[in-house]
């Protein structure tokens, strides 16, 4: 009865290992962990089907022959192990040709052995019947040495896990853990057949275990996360760092990520395992591509540059990100006084470029008509002179008896009287026209485009829209009238000379009654 359990059990072991092994074959390109793990597996499915047969067989041929095979698979087990020690504490397992020799001793040993056994019966001893029935190969000196070596290395990776379980980051303590839970169970199966089940071999049924608790490490994927983390993860960093799996769940973080990660939700106790979106539920959404951007977090009260990098396996499904983040607070600070300055500085060369404009466009008004002043005129005239085609008209105004108002209302009286005709006059004018305070009481406005007919009956106009306005001095209203000499000409003329013969028209204008508009003798 005994003989049917154990081929049952070593035959389900032998079907759990046979799938790890696939699973670990599948992944090996991506998962780190891959390729000692389906050593391991498929040591422990050759084990796990010879111990299957010879569990019920009697014939001591078969059973030391099949041992043989089972001891073959022991020692990729072995190598297995090694391997997923080495990755687990976060090194890439690529022995070097060095190492592939000195790990190649033992087993071509086990090899030699095996084959030349039937000469020196070194490695098993017979066969011998169990306390159950069974009969099992009898362990050798050879075969003695060969357990040794195999539990030393089996030990190396306990040491390993313990390391790695002391170590700051939980993650690692997590890994640490695996490791420990990984290589223990067939130790604690040795244990017991030794003390309990009088020498029962049970240990294939611990290294069957083994195999499910990587297996689970595989799936929960630290160890394909682990390498990737361990390479960019430094806590000696400045910017905080942090793996996210492909769920959206915290895997590792670096020293000022567990720091940031603390202070953003006092409430966690250990990150590792948290969602993302339950540490700040303001966090962007990680997308399918690198990212780069600012995250202003409010709850620690600082920028934030993120960089997220994105995790792919060979086949490019997502596995993953890493996120760096950098305290950018104090430069984005600078950068806004920065642009505050900027912007004063901005403002204040405004300020000035107008205040300038004003000045210059000062430098060219009559400070009490508001007006231009001669001076502008005198500009205006030069470059019409040079560059003018077509019509151009210019009258000269001057107020009639002005002298008369300044005598009986005063010169503020008279002040007052000069600004009204101002306002008047450039009520009156285009936008194309200049109006300008000549002197006095005596204005001048230039035209250009406008024939002799035409600038006449636009002075008659002004003249009339003058004369019939009435203005308030001193609580009186009163009225002016102005009289007007008109001069025209056509292309680049001489302005000097339309200016005087303007002037003459005036003069006739006042000889004649004041009041009026005189044309001038066209001047060419």
């Amino acid at each position: 009865m005994w003989g049917v359990v154990l081929t049952v059990v070593f035959s389900t072991a032998a079907a759990v290992a046979l799938l790890t092994a696939v699973v670990a074959y599948r992944a090996r390109t991506v998962v780190p962990a891959g390729t000692p793990l389906f050593l391991a597996a498929i040591g422990i499915t050759c084990w796990s089907v010879t111990a299957a047969v010879t569990a019920d067989r009697t014939d001591p041929d078969l059973i030391t022959t099949l041992a043989s095979i089972g001891v073959f698979g022991q020692c990729l087990i072995v190598l297995g192990y090694l391997g997923l020690a080495e990755v687990v504490s976060g090194r890439p397992w690529r022995p070097g040709r060095r190492a592939l020799v000195l790990l190649g001793i033992e087993p071509a040993l086990v090899v030699t052995a095996l084959i030349t056994e039937p000469w020196h019966h070194l490695f098993f001893d017979g066969i011998t019947r169990t306390p159950v029935g069974t009969w099992q190969a009898g362990i050798g000196v050879g075969y003695t040495l060969h357990i040794v070596y195999s539990y030393a290395i089996v030990l190396f990776g306990a040491y390993r896990g313990l390391r790695l379980a002391r170590r700051r980051s939980t993650f690692s303590r997590r890994a640490g853990r695996w490791l420990i839970a990984i290589v223990a169970p067939p130790v604690v199966a040795n244990v017991v057949a030794m003390t309990m089940l009088d020498n029962i071999d049970v240990t294939l049924i611990g290294t069957t275990i083994s195999t499910v608790l990587a297996y689970g490490a595989l799936t929960w994927r630290s160890l394909e996360l682990l390498p990737v983390a361990r390479a960019q993860l430094v806590d000696t960093l400045a910017d905080g760092v942090v793996v996210v799996d492909r769920n959206g769940n915290v895997a590792d973080l670096n020293a000022v990520g567990r720091q940031m990660v603390l202070e953003t939700a006092p409430w966690i106790t250990d990150p590792i395992g948290v969602e993302l979106d339950s540490i700040d539920p303001t966090f962007p959404a990680l997308a399918e591509s690198d990212a780069d951007f600012i995250f202003v977090s409010a709850r620690l009260g600082l920028d934030l540059e993120i960089r997220t990098r994105v995790i792919r396996d060979r086949h490019g499904a997502l596995a993953g990100w890493v996120l760096i983040a950098r305290d950018v607070t104090e430069f984005r600070e600078q950068r806004r006084a920065l642009e505050a300055a900027n912007q004063q500085l901005r403002e204040q060369i405004t300020t000035i470029d107008r205040l300038r404009a004003d000045l210059a466009e000062q430098a060219i008004r009559d400070a009490l008509t508001g007006l231009h002043n001669r001076r502008h005129l005198m500009n205006v005239l030069a470059a019409a002179e040079r560059d003018h085609t077509g019509p151009i008209s210019v009258a000269l105004i001057d107020v009639d008896h002005f002298k008369q108002v300044n005598d009986r209302y005063g010169h503020a009286a008279g002040d007052r009287v000069l600004v009204a005709v101002a306002r008047l006059l450039a009520a009156g004018v285009r936008p194309t026209d200049v109006l300008a305070r000549y002197g006095g009481e005596e204005f001048v406005l230039l035209m250009p485009g406008c024939t002799v007919d035409d600038a006449a009956d636009r002075l008659e106009q002004l003249r009339k829209q003058v004369a019939a306005t009435p203005i308030e001095l001193a609580g009186r209203t009163v009225t002016v009238s102005f009289s007007a000499g008109v001069a025209s000409g056509w292309g680049r003329l001489n302005t000097d000379a339309m200016l005087e013969a303007a002037d003459h028209a005036l003069y006739a204008a006042k000889r004649n009654g004041r009041d009026r508009v005189e044309l001038a003798t066209p001047v060419r």
